[in-house]
């Protein structure tokens, strides 16, 4: 009697745990939702750490007028103040041999469980200066206005920490020294990032 109560419910648990197993031999459609489901894995309270690194088209488009393919980056802290979104203090910039960019500022982020996206905006006080001297760089620094966005989407690698690429960009202008616009450049770039959180 024992046998015939219990059979079934270990034979329904057991194919439900095989269903969960990804294996070599599993059908790509399986392999292809388990994957789209993340593991389960949630972005909820608590610390949020963020870091991107990669290259970038850079372009100052006035004082000076320089633009090339450097690299840029971003690193952020922050917490999470609820399901899904995080307030956090920003430090980003570019590198351009005549008009570098280091900045930093509050943001926020959001970033979506069902695909592991996120989309992030900080926005704070910059320097724009020249990181290299020569006949041909004029040597200067100001004080600007910056904004930076970005989209990323991440893998996960543990039940906090996902790994990804991100498409970012960003502006500056508006000196504020003169409270004009005067140093003015804008960049975007595709790097490799990591998400805690």
């Amino acid at each position: 009697m024992s046998l015939t109560v219990f059979y079934p419910a270990f034979a329904e648990e057991n194919v439900a745990s095989n269903e969960e197993i990804i294996l070599p031999v599993s059908s790509p459609q399986k392999v292809l939702n388990r994957y789209q489901t993340n593991f389960d894995y949630h972005h909820d309270r608590g610390l949020y750490i963020s870091a991107m690194l990669g290259p970038q088209w850079n372009h100052s488009i006035d004082k000076p007028h320089v633009k090339s393919i450097r690299f840029g980056g971003k690193f952020s802290l922050g917490w999470f103040v609820a399901d899904g979104c995080s307030l956090h203090g920003s430090v980003w910039g570019n590198f351009l041999e005549a008009a570098s960019l280091v900045a930093g500022g509050p943001g926020v982020a959001f970033l979506f469980d069902s695909a592991n996206m996120s989309l992030d905006f900080s926005l704070g006080i910059g320097k724009v200066f020249n990181a290299f001297k020569s006949d041909d760089i004029n040597d200067f620094s100001e004080s600007v206005l910056a904004a930076h966005v970005s989209v990323g989407k991440f893998w996960w690698l543990s039940g906090k920490s996902s790994l990804g690429l991100v498409l970012s960009s960003g502006v500056h202008g508006m000196s504020l020294a003169t409270g004009t616009i005067n140093s003015v450049g804008w960049n975007a770039g595709l790097g490799l990032a990591f998400l805690f959180g």
